[in-house]
């Protein structure tokens, strides 16, 4: 039972490195993307500073996803620390696989 209980927590926890390099991926998708609109900005001599939405959008989308995936990475590690003083992680097992599906 608790090898299984490994193997599942080993499991979630490499989908969560896994969707961690995603986000860092998107990161730097997001600052090149961003950069590239500030020159454009700056050489097309337009007063109002256009690229603000789209640093706001995708900086908010940026720190929700984050925000999701450090929740997950909590709840991994309280998992993993009451399998190890041998208390049921059954139910909030579940909880983080519903969790690490939905993101």
């Amino acid at each position: 039972m608790t090898e299984m209980l490994n193997f599942d927590l080993r499991q979630k926890a490499l989908k969560l490195l896994s969707r961690k390099r995603a986000l860092k991926n998107e990161l730097k998708l997001y600052l090149v993307f961003n950069q590239l609109l500030i020159w454009v900005w700056v050489f097309t001599k337009i007063t109002f500073f256009w690229p603000i939405w789209s640093i706001l959008a995708g900086g908010i989308y940026l720190l929700s996803k984050s925000h999701k995936l450090s929740r997950i990475q909590k709840q991994l590690i309280h998992a993993k620390a009451r399998q190890r003083m041998g208390a049921s992680t059954l139910l909030k097992d579940e909880h983080i696989s519903k969790l690490v599906e939905a993101s």
